[in-house]
């Protein structure tokens, strides 16, 4: 996307509000305003719609509507999933076995590690070479441990974006009667996401990850699954989190979902189109004798998101580069990308060597996107990196 002198190719970290989001939420800044939880007329008027607005999200996931949580994005749907779940302050994580992939972003993954102060035995479950967790890996890890009582794994990782086989892995959790928490943040909008077909708990939406606004999350939270509340002071959201509805951004999040699911296969097909001419591209870098690594295959990934490794070369210099020439992408998460120079986690579990561990970038396309955004992308690597 081209936003006046720049070329936008980090779409995992945040994507624009489409038009039709924009023009959904307007009228509830100004006309109605009201407080979803007021007893009067204008009051009951912005509840009606909030509920349209679940029943539209939960009919994209195949869920009920009672079992959609509005949250303040997919940081909160996840602590409040994790944390909830195991009941810290009633003491209810001590001597649970949790399973978290090692690849997980960190709002998964910290929270689950962070059991482990209350009583829990967390295992990290590291990925394949490929980038996946596998099930095999996981009934390795839970046969090990003799218990499983919560997973949480991703459903496409952020970095990568190799897509998760979730349904195996809700298989061998079921196995051990474990609740399964899946992160869907990064699937969204790019490969079909169905609750009951893959057999998860919960799981975890952000809307400006698909178009929509800052500032509203999903969680979904399957019948007869209980969670405490980790924010008191109110009834709202089936009594899980206390406070008043951001209701523009609750409209718009329906509506950006509802338009990803209509454009799915027009939206495919266009960032395909880039994926496969990037990659063609990148035929030239040997020429030039530059050393590059494909850190997923491109067959198991969403066709929005590249990951590839540059040897002898810290990313964070590539990203500074690019950014000084208008060029915008990304060194691993957008959320861990300022904690300094080193590795990617998700990349260091995958066992990539250091000298190309050190190089990872991540090239995300979004629906704005051109062809020249390659071209003009792959001639400044060139112009910075040829020997």
């Amino acid at each position: 996307m081209r936003k006046a002198d720049y070329i936008y190719l980090d779409s995992n970290a945040s994507t624009p509000l489409i038009i039709e989001a924009k023009q959904a939420m307007e009228e509830y800044y100004f006309d109605n305003f009201s407080n979803s939880s007021s007893a009067h007329a204008s009051g009951r008027r912005v509840k009606d719609a909030i509920e349209e607005a679940r029943a539209v999200i939960a009919g994209c996931l195949n869920a009920a509507s009672e079992e959609i949580v509005f949250t303040s994005g997919a940081s909160e749907s996840l602590n409040l999933a994790i944390f909830g779940y195991h009941h810290l302050d009633r003491d209810r994580a001590r001597g649970k076995t949790l399973a978290v992939g090692a690849i997980e972003h960190h709002a998964s993954l910290y929270p689950a590690l962070e059991t482990a102060k209350y009583g829990a035995s967390v295992i990290e479950v590291k990925p394949e070479f490929d980038g996946a967790v596998s099930a095999a890996r996981l009934e390795e890890a839970a046969s090990k441990a003799c218990a499983l009582d919560f997973a949480s794994f991703m459903l496409v990782n952020n970095e990568t974006g190799v897509i998760q086989p979730v349904a195996e892995l809700v298989n061998v959790a079921k196995k051990y009667g474990a609740c399964f928490l899946c992160d869907a943040v990064a699937a969204a909008g790019k490969v079909p996401i169905d609750v009951r077909a893959l057999g998860v708990d919960m799981l975890a939406l952000s809307a400006h990850k698909f178009y929509g606004p800052k500032g509203c999350g999903i969680l979904f939270v399957r019948r007869g699954t209980r969670l405490a509340p980790r924010t008191l002071g109110g009834s709202h959201e089936f009594g899980l989190r206390a406070g008043t509805l951001n209701t523009p951004a609750i409209i718009a999040t329906a509506a950006a979902l509802k338009k990803a699911g209509e454009d799915f296969a027009e939206r495919e097909k266009h960032c395909l189109l880039l994926k496969n001419y990037l990659f063609k591209k990148f035929e030239i870098f040997a020429k030039n004798n530059i050393d590059i690594r494909y850190n997923s295959p491109a067959e198991k990934t969403v066709s929005s998101t590249v990951s590839v490794s540059f040897k002898n070369v810290e990313a964070e210099r590539i990203v500074e580069y690019l950014s000084g020439k208008g060029i915008m992408v990304s060194a691993g998460s957008a959320c861990s990308s300022k904690s300094g120079a080193k590795a990617s986690h998700v990349i260091e579990a995958m066992g990539v060597p250091f000298e190309y561990a050190m190089g990872a970038v991540r090239i995300s396309f979004g629906i704005y996107n051109e062809i020249c955004d390659i071209d003009i992308l792959t001639s400044a690597l060139v112009s910075m990196l040829k020997k």
